[in-house]
């Protein structure tokens, strides 16, 4: 082989190189962003079905309760420990 025949080779070796470097990067990405993608579809199907299940007319509507400390004498109705 004459010497510019391997230093083509050569090149071509490189860029080949190069190439796969990139494909593992991209696939590596895209690896990510797929399960990325998963774990928000799992939270919009939870905040879905909670909606609706919020939304039911034959179930009654969700109610928080907020607790509140017990004064030091202890005189407190209890509604005034929930709402």
């Amino acid at each position: 082989m004459k010497p510019a025949a391997l230093d083509a080779d050569a090149q071509a070796a490189d860029l080949l190189h190069e190439y796969e470097t990139k494909i593992v990067a991209l696939e590596r990405m895209v690896g990510r962003q797929a399960l990325e993608i998963e774990f928000l579809k799992g939270g919009a199907e939870k905040r879905t079905a909670s909606a609706k299940r919020d939304l039911h007319p034959s179930l009654p509507a969700r109610r928080r309760l907020h607790r509140r400390r017990m004064p030091a004498n202890g005189n407190c109705a209890r509604s005034t420990f929930l709402r």
